[in-house]
């Protein structure tokens, strides 16, 4: 089977992918790891296949984060 994990930048954000990588991989299956081109790296020290994607606009970004940050507790679930 071809599996295709994405995740956003940040180590935080892709550990917690890599052991079901792993475990997927260890059984055969083929695995590739989405993810923006500056997380490439870390995609690639452990191991997987990486694919960049371009990052977001920063005003993207930015917005996307105020959004959250003014979220209450119930919004952010």
């Amino acid at each position: 089977m071809r599996i295709l994990m994405t995740t956003i930048r940040g180590e935080g954000h892709l550990r917690p992918l890599l052991p079901f990588a792993d475990a997927f991989r260890d059984q055969g299956h083929d695995v590739l790891i989405a993810t923006p081109e500056t997380a490439t790296g870390l995609v690639l020290d452990a191991g997987h296949e990486a694919w960049a994607l371009p990052q977001a606009p920063a005003a993207v970004s930015d917005a996307v984060s105020a959004r959250a940050h003014a979220a209450g507790p119930d919004e952010a679930n």
